[in-house]
């Protein structure tokens, strides 16, 4: 993997205290761009760190995974088709998992063996919790024992902040979509209302028998009634 960027490498110099605070800062992001954000910091700013990896759950369900590059990506997606590694130790746990040196690794033998394939050494697994939102950020190094204990600090709350940001870009695409969903049912209801009004009138019925009508129609065109409801306003004059 080269994950290093820079000459030679190295990592421009960066504070490494400034990855929570940007992160913070960032609010309005999409899921996905914040999880981006959570990795690329964490690649940048923690000590060791070559690369990172971010998995989103909600009560249980996978819903989304990022990498900071595409030779972590390929060892996320391995260790998830596998069923078994830090990863999903984490997140089964909500604990946080380590593999100090993957060349001597006992546990999970396919990922230790997947990681060597692409370089990496050593890494490190960090969960968060928010009601029934779990985020993870994996952390990975090129040499054994390379995330040092000095970086767990700031690499648990960069997790935290990432998790937070989450949660409330998570909450917000799940209130949209209520919204939107409430207004294309007012929209059906009132198409469904026009179609029953037009019946009243044409046939001289009441509501009940409107509405017999339009369940006929829609049963013998084999469609639904909003779509029948739909077809009816159509083909009035000026609709």
């Amino acid at each position: 993997m080269t994950g290093d960027a820079g000459p030679g490498g190295r990592r421009p110099a960066v504070p490494r205290t400034s990855g929570a605070a940007e992160l913070a800062s960032q609010s309005g992001l999409s899921p996905v761009k914040a999880l981006h954000r959570l990795v690329e910091l964490a690649a940048l700013t923690l000590p060791g760190c070559s690369g990172a990896t971010s998995t989103a759950w909600r009560n249980g369900e996978l819903l989304l995974s990022v990498a900071s590059h595409p030779d972590l990506a390929w060892l996320l997606e391995a260790q998830l088709a596998s069923g078994a590694g830090p990863e999903l130790e984490a997140i089964r746990t909500g604990e946080s998992t380590s593999c100090p040196d993957t060349l001597s690794a006992r546990d999970w033998p396919d990922y230790a063996a997947n990681a060597l394939r692409v370089g990496i050494r050593c890494s490190q697994t960090l969960v968060h919790r928010r009601g029934g939102l779990s985020v993870t950020l994996s952390l990975y190094g090129a040499r054994r024992r390379a995330l040092a204990t000095a970086g767990t600090r700031a690499a648990s709350l960069l997790a935290a902040v990432g998790v937070a940001l989450l949660a409330d870009a998570v909450h917000y695409d799940d209130a949209r979509g209520t919204a939107l969903h409430l207004r294309e049912a007012i929209d059906l209801q009132s198409v469904v209302e026009q179609a029953k009004g037009l019946l009243m009138h044409a046939l001289g019925c009441d509501e009940q028998q409107a509405v017999a009508r339009l369940r006929e129609m829609s049963r013998d065109r084999n469609i639904t009634i909003p779509e029948m409801a739909r077809l009816l306003i159509g083909e009035q004059p000026g609709a």
